[in-house]
């Protein structure tokens, strides 16, 4: 089992820039055939960032719209994909897509293993996720991924970062965005 990971640079959307934000970092590892670990690091002055509290681990709801870490998974030969948001407080959420944006049945996902550290100039959020039974069997063209992260200040403005936006309003479901690709030699 290889586990390495490589580490890459978050770029913010044009639309709006965050002056408390100085980069964002993400690297991403197989731990075993079917699980991920992804870390992310956001670095800069975090206390005009309004970053959501610890609280119990739960499935919720409309995270992106505040500020969360993002990755859009989805097998390099296929238009289907899934994606997961956590936050900061252990609240996670998955999505199931058979297209681009086209919903599709939500299996039951595992919960996420969340850890979160904040300090005064970074906040690192690493999680660990399952999709055995998610994305049935791995292929030998590997998987495509979107690592994304919305970043809210306390006025409110949220921020959006990735790998690569496409055109136009910040889109991280855009197929283009799945430019990481993590080959089965890599697990």
């Amino acid at each position: 089992m290889n586990n390495s990971s490589d580490t890459r640079n978050l770029v913010c959307h044009p639309e709006r820039i965050n002056p408390f934000v100085r980069e964002i970092t993400a690297s991403v590892r197989y731990v075993t055939p079917q699980s991920l670990a992804l870390r992310y690091v956001l670095t800069g002055d975090t206390g005009p960032l309004r970053i959501p509290p610890s609280c119990p681990p739960a499935r919720t709801e409309g995270l992106w719209r505040h500020t969360c870490f993002e990755v859009f998974i989805g097998r390099a030969v296929d238009t289907a994909y899934w994606e997961f948001n956590f936050a900061s407080s252990g609240a996670w959420a998955a999505f199931a897509f058979s297209d681009y944006r086209v919903d599709a049945p939500i299996p039951s996902a595992r919960q996420p293993r969340i850890e979160t550290q904040l300090y005064r100039d970074r906040l690192e959020l690493v999680a660990e996720i399952e999709w055995d039974g998610l994305l049935e069997t791995r292929t030998d063209a590997g998987l495509r991924l979107a690592v994304a992260t919305v970043v809210e200040d306390r006025a409110g403005m949220l921020t959006y970062w990735a790998l690569v936006h496409p055109p136009g309003r910040p889109d991280f479901h855009h197929p283009t965005s799945r430019v990481w690709t993590l080959s089965t030699q890599d697990s």
